[in-house]
């Protein structure tokens, strides 16, 4: 009776070894299934992390190089009654050309009730193109003149418009601008004031 007691107390024992040995061998299997998991992780993370960090060195080695073109009224003045003509200059800095510059620009009658919305609608329905120049190189500046259609000397005097140009890299950047009188036409002449704002509506994008 005693052996017997003994033969299945050695059993259980026996048994319940093995199912520690069981849990054992999986749990070191779970914890080197997971250390492989952490371990990709961790390279998938330090792959993320070195290559944003490369993008943002090369993001700001481009902008070091690459080229801007900026626009600024420089004149206006009569041409003979109820007519008068407008000047901007386009300025271009950076350390290589900009090329394929082109001015799309209306000079006309400031509308002081126009949102920006409209004012955009206005520029984009515009056909006025100018191939301004092939290739502008740092510190080049370029005047282009404008016509104003306006037959009220008590309006404001508005321009409006947008420089598109390749750097040197072949992407596409857009020079927006928008200046207006703060005095109607007509005083401007008589106190030959001939400052521009920009418009107070429009918020142009500079990339």
């Amino acid at each position: 009776m005693e052996e017997v007691k003994v033969r299945i107390e050695k059993s259980i024992a026996e048994q319940r070894e093995e199912r520690i040995k069981a849990w054992l061998d999986r749990t070191v299997a779970l914890v080197a299934v997971l250390s492989a998991i952490a371990a990709v992780a961790s390279a998938i993370a330090l792959h993320y992390d070195a290559t944003e960090s490369l993008g943002a060195q090369i993001e700001t080695m481009r902008r070091d190089q690459r080229s801007f073109v900026f626009v600024k009224p420089v004149d206006w003045a009569p041409v003979k009654s109820h007519s008068f003509v407008s000047k901007i200059m386009l300025a271009a800095y950076g350390k290589t050309p900009a090329t394929r510059v082109f001015l799309k620009m209306l000079c006309r009658k400031s509308v002081v009730t126009e949102t920006e919305a409209e004012l955009r609608k206005t520029l984009a329905a515009s056909p006025i193109i100018i191939p301004a120049s092939s290739a502008m190189y740092p510190d080049d500046r370029l005047t282009e003149t404008c016509y104003p259609d306006i037959d009220d000397l008590n309006s404001n005097l508005q321009m409006l418009g947008v420089v598109t140009y390749l750097d040197v890299f072949h992407e596409e950047h857009t020079t927006e601008f928008c200046y207006v009188s703060s005095i109607p036409l007509d005083a401007m002449v008589e106190y030959k004031d001939r400052a521009l704002a920009p418009c107070v509506t429009f918020t142009p994008t500079i990339d």
